[in-house]
């Protein structure tokens, strides 16, 4: 047996002297009687000290592991109470608690308090289809659905015979909870590890998506291996930004706190955007990421070039998981090349193996990238169609037997095809080969694709006889087929369907049938075809078929679909997919809006913000969306509750996404000073406004001053400037000053100078409160007589909202370029953040 870096196998040989394809893990005991909740227990009585540190830690504050503790004590007694006498099919009794919460700390302690009252929990995500929801509620039958008050609706539509508890996370826990409640006796006198803490829908191989029962035992065991492998340091922080119903958010969440590491907790939809996921990442000090491939393509872009180089960001996120699907060898070495001292651990499992059972960790130059060596208690097999070991170096089916294995299905347990001997061996369907180490000569193995229908997608595992389902149910169909292409941009799902004569289906109908059924990330794109290719011995060619597609795929597309799919490769094409939740941001989205003007198609960003569809861009308006109002106010100090609330919007919004401060090693502390001083001096013209909603929220604020007089401060040093933000003022000096002395240098009362503008609030608002602050600006300057106004952009949307407003971009700069006493300060700004626009629009 060899050992190395927590890693040990061995393989097994036939006494003729035959190698077989089997690896062993190392084995290490595990205690028949953990459970999650109990380890945290024990940790804080190990430490008491422990318990006025972090647990938990957001942009609005953190919680302390007394706090977390403290709450979920008390919501634990609440549900102990509401569940009482109430039935479960789940093993050992344990009681279903069905949860539909915004990711945040009372999510955190609702999980928690589920767990001591000894139930498992069930999550439900507000973003799948309703049919998909109705279906997970149906089959599981819950005996309590908890949500919160923004979920509450969409509950009540889904379950209305079903118990539902509305925890608002603001309000006093009732009464009756303070009351303590025993707890109820077991009902089985089965280990305690035994008994499920959570179920977890996941597509399975009959087209339905089926509920995996995860025991505490298999979640024992991928901890410790992890903790022995790759120990926490003193300092770290982990992320939790997975939704829950997937398997890496068990890791992302218990696995830091029973190790007592605080847990940075992402708002819902961050693990969407990859600018603010990073960006909260710098500002938690995150040291730890798990990210699809997917999610990594879409990072890598916003990476530093050199990590190590003077205020650089992210430089405490030093390790990186994927896991989920294919880690492509190309994907691998270009963040190898940006993040060069980082870890990169590509991990391989599914939700019925706790996520988890072998690792590697990924060296430059590799290709193919192995999936690695078993974990710990883990024994893995590559077997023959007939269930006989295959000779190392050929290629198998993947079983797994040990500690990790999930308990079953709900309602089958470990009945199904993929379980044998008595559920103690599982076939992943996997097909994989063992190879040898290069550099170590030990045996690895790589992932060589499937034996049956299942694909991986963003991540999720998706069968492809669900769609195939979904598509025959439409009336008109005569036949469907699902099939998947992989090129460089990785993935994409087809669905062909074959009607019963011309015209008796339509691609609209089609669409939103799949937009009902199947998940975000499982929406195809679609096509219709009179009659399917067939193999010489009457078997569906699929080659030919896959062919078919991908040839449709390009010439033909309409603007749009060619446009949504350049710009977002990868996503969903479904005609109600939102923009934003399949992945794009805001520079994407003004890309998009650039391939659609040279198609000859003209759309605003306000428009598309509204209704950012599909769908709606063909309806050539913004049916559907919401528009609420605004109240614009000036801004006339930095002090009072306005003004104080103005600079702090500023202040974080920067912090969060302007990539010049980033790069400068600039705080919000700094940017604070600076806005501050800003307004101080310029508030009294005038020229400066606030934007709040309906509710009286401030959603936005742009500051603006006479350009002369913004000079005239400076010079006087009006300015809080942190010598660390001092190449950002003179780079803003570079691009602005050759337009000045054309200008003659302005004088006063000559134009207004745009200095700050930022939004906060949903995605689908933000360019129209952009657009409403710039024209608020634009009125005032009018109505003074102003010659025109001026401004410097370094964000894609405001440069896109400046040009549909009428500017004209009199000179760009690219900050990776400028030189500063010496250096070049800005070198490491990603790409899509390094060009400065200066902005002019003559009244």
């Amino acid at each position: 047996m060899t050992e190395r870096c927590g890693f040990a196998f061995q393989w097994a040989k036939t006494q003729a002297g035959f190698m077989w394809s089997v690896l062993h893990g190392p084995s290490f005991p595990l205690s028949a009687d953990w459970t999650i909740e109990g380890a945290l227990t024990q940790l804080l009585a190990a430490n008491p000290a422990r318990r006025e540190a972090p647990a938990l830690l957001t942009d609005e504050g953190s919680v302390s592991f007394q706090e977390l503790s403290t709450r979920a004590h008390h919501l634990s007694r609440a549900l102990r109470t509401r569940l009482r006498g109430t039935s479960s099919p789940l093993p050992q009794g344990t009681p279903l608690v069905g949860v539909c919460m915004s990711r945040g700390p009372a999510l955190v302690e609702l999980l928690l308090a589920v767990l001591q009252a000894g139930c498992a929990y069930l999550p439900l995500e507000p973003s799948h289809p309703r049919a998909r929801l109705e279906h997970i509620i149906a089959d599981a039958a819950p005996s309590l659905i908890v949500t919160g008050p923004e979920h509450e609706a969409l509950v009540r539509q889904l379950a209305s015979t079903s118990p539902c508890w509305v925890l608002d996370p603001r309000a006093p826990l009732e009464q009756e909870d303070a009351a303590p409640q025993a707890p109820e006796p077991p009902s089985s006198r089965s280990p305690a590890g035994e008994r499920p803490f959570a179920v977890l829908y996941t597509s399975g191989s009959t087209g339905r998506p089926r509920g995996v029962c995860l025991p505490h035992r298999a979640a024992q065991n991928r901890f410790l291996w992890m903790w022995r492998a790759f120990p926490f340091t003193e300092g770290e922080v982990c992320c939790f930004k997975t939704p829950l119903g997937f398997v890496d958010s068990i890791w992302e969440l218990f696995g830091a706190l029973l190790q007592g590491v605080p847990v940075a907790v992402a708002p819902d939809g961050l693990e969407r955007q990859p600018e603010r996921l990073l960006a909260f990442a710098e500002r938690h000090d995150v040291s730890r990421l798990i990210v699809v491939p997917s999610l990594l393509r879409l990072l890598v872009p916003h990476l530093p070039l050199r990590p190590d180089a003077a205020g650089a960001p992210l430089k405490k996120l030093r390790m990186w998981t994927c896991s989920g699907e294919a880690l492509p060898p190309a994907l691998a070495g270009t963040f190898l090349a940006r993040r060069p001292g980082d870890v990169l651990l590509n991990l391989y499992g599914s939700t019925e193996v706790m996520g988890d059972v072998t690792a590697h960790v990924v060296r430059a130059g590799e290709d193919p990238i192995p999936i690695g060596r078993p974990i710990s208690n883990t024994t893995l097999e590559l077997l023959d169609d007939e269930g006989a070991p295959v000779s190392a170096g050929e290629r198998g089916t993947l079983h797994v037997r040990g500690a990790n294995l999930a308990l079953g299905y709900l309602g089958h347990g470990r009945s199904s095809a993929a379980w044998a001997e008595g559920g103690q061996h599982y076939n992943t369907g996997d097909l994989c080969r063992m190879v040898r180490d290069p550099v170590d000569g030990d045996w690895t193995l790589l992932h060589e694709g499937r034996g049956d229908r299942q694909v991986k997608l963003f991540g999720n595992r998706f069968d492809l006889a669900e769609l195939e389902r979904t598509l025959l149910q439409c009336e008109g169909v005569m036949g469907a087929v699902a099939l998947v292409h992989e090129d460089a941009a990785g993935p994409s799902l087809l669905g062909f369907v074959q009607p019963r004569e011309p015209g008796a289906v339509e691609l609209e109908t089609l669409r939103a049938a799949c937009t009902q059924a199947l998940p975000p990330y499982a929406q195809p794109a679609l096509y219709l075809i009179e009659r399917f290719p067939l193999l010489p011995n009457g078997k569906l060619d699929r080659q030919r078929l896959l062919a078919f597609g991908v040839e449709r795929a390009a010439p033909n597309e309409d603007p749009y679909t060619a446009a949504w799919r350049a710009v977002l490769p990868r996503a969903p094409m479904g005609e109600d997919v939102d923009f934003f939740q399949a992945g794009g941001t805001s520079l994407l989205a003004v890309d998009l809006l650039r391939r659609l003007r040279e198609a000859g198609v003209m759309v605003s960003l306000e428009r598309f913000y509204a209704a950012p569809t599909l769908g709606a861009l063909r309806r050539g308006g913004s049916a559907g969306a919401t528009s609420h109002g605004l109240i614009l106010r000036g801004v006339e100090t930095a002090r009072g509750a306005l003004g104080t609330a103005a600079v702090n919007l500023l202040a974080d919004r920067f912090a969060e996404i302007d990539p010049l401060a980033r790069v400068l090693g600039g705080t919000r502390a700094d940017l604070h000073a600076l806005f501050t001083s800003y307004l101080e001096a310029c508030a009294t013209e005038g020229l400066s406004f606030a934007a709040t909603d309906e509710r009286g929220d401030l959603v936005g604020c742009v500051v603006a001053a006479d350009f002369s007089r913004v000079h005239t401060h400076a010079r006087e040093g009006r300015f809080v400037l942190a010598p660390a933000l001092g190449p950002l003022d003179a780079v803003m000096s570079a691009l602005s000053d050759p337009w000045c002395h054309q200008e003659s240098d302005p004088g006063t009362d000559e134009w207004v100078y745009v200095m700050l503008l930022a939004v906060a609030g949903q995605q689908r608002e933000v360019a129209r409160v952009t657009r409403e602050l710039e024209s608020a600006v634009l009125a005032s300057a009018r109505a003074r007589g102003y010659r025109g106004v001026v401004t410097v952009n370094t964000h894609a949307l405001t440069q896109q909202v400046c040009e549909e407003l009428g500017y004209r971009t009199e000179a760009r700069l690219d900050v990776r370029e400028f030189v500063h006493e010496g250096t070049r300060p800005f070198a490491q700004v990603p790409e899509g953040g390094a060009e400065l626009r200066l902005h002019v629009l003559r009244l």
